[in-house]
């Protein structure tokens, strides 16, 4: 599941030590589960992962650069999480994967103060320099790669 914040869950509480431990949500958009919940709120364990955002996931502020905008994270929070912009992008999103994924968070969430939307598994069949190919994936970003470099014959989004 992907998990949307409000703003005001990845900040320190200086009010309210007590809430997680005095730990905030360390990105605005995370993914992972849901463990109990209750009428209020929810006990997640998360964690970090690339996607294509005009928002920075960990500050919020809005992303205009295309290398922010596939991270889903500025230049400046970047370098918080030793992700630096390279030319060669894609050669770097598994590296970039594992950094997002080693970002883990779990704990109480008001249920007022979160989006829950669905992840999606993408079976794509597509014909890349003349040769028929079937791919599983994810990760959004792929299935931009794939639909911008070749033809696609077939797309199935299931919901999981």
């Amino acid at each position: 599941m992907r998990f949307q914040f409000d703003p005001w869950l990845i900040k320190k509480s200086k009010t309210n030590k007590s809430f997680n431990s005095g730990k905030p949500i360390p990105l605005l958009v995370m993914f992972g589960e849901i463990i109990k919940e209750n009428d209020k709120s929810f006990l997640i364990n998360v964690h970090g992962k690339p996607e294509p955002s005009s928002i920075c996931f960990s500050c919020g502020a809005e992303l205009t650069h295309p290398v922010s905008v596939l991270y889903g994270i500025g230049p400046d929070c970047g370098k918080h999480f030793h992700i630096s912009p390279v030319k060669d992008i894609m050669n770097h999103m598994d590296e970039l994967k594992k950094k997002f994924s080693d970002i883990k968070w779990r704990g109480l969430v008001p249920k007022k103060s979160v989006v829950i939307t669905p992840e999606y598994k993408h079976i794509i069949v597509f014909r890349y320099n003349g040769i028929p190919t079937r791919v599983e994936t994810t990760d959004e970003s792929k299935v931009q790669l794939i639909y911008n470099n070749s033809e696609v014959l077939s797309h199935e989004k299931i919901e999981y």
